[in-house]
């Protein structure tokens, strides 16, 4: 018997449960043990059925989001979401589209009580498959305000802040910097791009001695769960022209 199928005779014989679903629960014990992710990504080429009738079964008893969130046509089941050069393809329980710092809480709460995982998504540009969610797939490009800099923690004379949500386009934030007389000290070509995403893959432009968009960063408010973070708002440092 191949080394797989044995694999699987072994855990029905003493779990009960099928190679797939000991995967799954392997994956939400360790999000981030890529080993297990491909395996479940290997099973799915061998098997699909098997992946996606776990994948159905757990969606089972899976409650609306809270009602405090505004009825918005992306917050469905099995929203397909791809990036922008289609590699990553992905269907998750849920794609949601927050507007407010409330319905981000709200998301959290949910996922935390009905034991899912949470997935923050932007315009998409990332090559990764660092969005590819199985359970809450959260869309934060509507959550994209300039926000008043947090002033009530701050030391005398403070440096030049500017306050973003982590959904603004680097278009957006550069728009709002040149009304403010202000500019970003460096960028990458590209302005399609969340600041977030930008930062988050230490998005930089040209000059040995110009620190990236990471090194922009001053301070962020977090979302947590017991386990995972979900980044939200945060203060930016800009240079005045």
């Amino acid at each position: 018997m191949p080394l797989p199928d044995l694999f699987g005779f072994i855990t029905n014989l003493f779990t009960g449960k099928s190679k797939t679903a000991v995967l799954f629960d392997t994956l939400k014990a360790d999000p981030k043990n890529d080993a297990v992710a491909q395996q479940i990504k290997d099973q799915f080429v061998k098997d699909p059925i098997s992946v996606i009738t776990e994948v159905l079964q757990r969606a089972k008893g899976v409650k609306e989001i809270a009602p405090t969130l505004k009825a918005d046509p992306y917050a469905i089941v099995r929203q397909t979401w791809q990036n922008t050069i289609k590699k990553e393809v992905v269907q998750p329980l849920q794609y949601l589209r927050p507007e407010t710092k409330q319905d981000l809480i709200n998301i959290i709460l949910q996922a935390e009580a009905s034991g899912l995982l949470v997935r923050a998504v932007g315009a998409g540009h990332s090559f990764s498959d660092v969005s590819n969610a199985t359970d809450f797939l959260v869309d934060m490009l509507k959550l994209n305000n300039v926000l008043p800099p947090e002033t009530d923690t701050l030391k005398p004379n403070p440096p030049t802040l500017f306050n973003v949500q982590s959904g603004a386009m680097v278009q957006k934030v550069n728009s709002e910097l040149d009304k403010l007389g202000l500019a970003l000290p460096t960028m990458a070509a590209f302005d399609q791009e969340t600041i977030y995403g930008a930062v988050a893959t230490s998005t930089h432009g040209t000059g040995l001695n110009v620190d990236g968009m990471a090194a922009m960063v001053r301070s962020m408010d977090i979302i947590t769960s017991t386990n995972r973070g979900t980044f939200i708002f945060w203060n930016k440092q800009a240079k005045k022209k």
